[in-house]
């Protein structure tokens, strides 16, 4: 037991919020804590709620999502959720939920400020600490808004050459279909072969989700295709078979059917065809054996369309 608990103390001491503290430090914040399993699917706390405790994950992993239920991170041990929280007061700004079976050390918000306001010298180091782990934040998060402005920069320059290409499509068509009525043609029935066309020439892709915002957001982001979809494993092998895709983009955590079903069955039915595996709740090596591609979500979208155009190029491929 004293093998463990020096070794818990070891481990903790390489968490931001404990760095520097000295041992009987770390220890007297253990002996405050609670330990709590939950099962996969439980949430450890709720978006809104008050930050009345903070956690040390000790094993298993979590998610975390916005009030919007936008994924954002994964945590994995060793690591502390709720610590600002408990700090400054303020409401829990996520959800946090355990993606399998979990443990953790609760320590409660009154017990954190009692100790600390008992002593002095653990007040200051925390609070150095605090300090320094907001520092690195904006530091973090300065870089990413930077990388984020040059990747709207860049999407806007594609965006506008691709509505520059699709106008002059567009001029094209329309002259093309007056100098049609012009012989004498019919302008509707040649418009409805035109589409009608462009239609059957487009790359076809289902995609498989039981969120249908994750499904409206590829098909916004793949408009060049025709996207089709299905709710869960069994629809889109229904509709495979009334209309074969080159390309199938599923998620893999589903009720019924889930994907990694829905890929074993497609790889025995259908080996050719392309999979791509999306999920924010598994581990990617393990989705990349099922699926050879995988994302996790929420996706980044230009390499999103870069894994399903190559995924196309594959099957067009002879």
């Amino acid at each position: 037991m004293a093998d463990k608990s020096r070794l818990l103390i070891k481990i903790l001491k390489k968490i931001p919020i404990f760095d520097a503290l000295p041992p009987t430090s770390v220890k007297l914040l253990i002996s405050l804590c609670e330990p709590r399993t939950l099962e996969e699917g439980e949430e450890l706390c709720h978006s809104g709620t008050p930050s009345d405790e903070m956690y040390i994950l000790l094993a298993g992993e979590l998610s975390v999502t916005t009030q919007e239920g936008m994924l954002v991170a994964t945590l994995t041990p060793v690591t502390t959720v709720g610590e600002m929280g408990v700090i400054t007061g303020q409401p829990r700004s996520a959800t946090v939920t355990a993606v399998r079976p979990t443990r953790v050390l609760t320590l409660k918000r009154e017990r954190f400020e009692a100790a600390i306001q008992d002593d002095s010298s653990l007040s200051s180091r925390v609070m150095r600490n605090f300090i320094e782990i907001l520092a690195a934040r904006v530091g973090d998060d300065n870089v990413r808004l930077r990388d984020f402005e040059q990747e709207v920069r860049r999407a806007g320059s594609t965006t506008r050459a691709m509505e520059d290409r699709l106008r002059r499509h567009q001029a094209r068509t329309e002259h093309a279909l007056d100098l049609l009525v012009a012989s004498g043609g019919e302008r509707e029935e040649a418009q409805q072969r035109i589409d009608a066309q462009i239609l059957e020439q487009a790359p076809r892709v289902l995609v498989v989700d039981d969120e249908p915002d994750f499904r409206d957001l590829v098909r916004r982001t793949l408009s060049y295709c025709y996207v089709t979809e299905a709710g869960d494993g069994e629809q889109a092998l229904t509709q495979i078979e009334q209309d074969m895709p080159q390309i199938v983009v599923t998620d893999i955590r589903m009720p019924g059917m889930d994907g990694l079903e829905l890929a074993a069955t497609l790889r025995e039915r259908h080996p050719g065809l392309p999979l791509l595996g999306v999920s924010g709740f598994v581990d990617p090596d393990e989705a990349e054996e099922s699926f050879g591609r995988f994302m996790s979500k929420p996706i980044a979208v230009n390499e999103f369309r870069t894994l399903v155009e190559e995924a196309l190029t594959e099957s067009d491929a002879p």
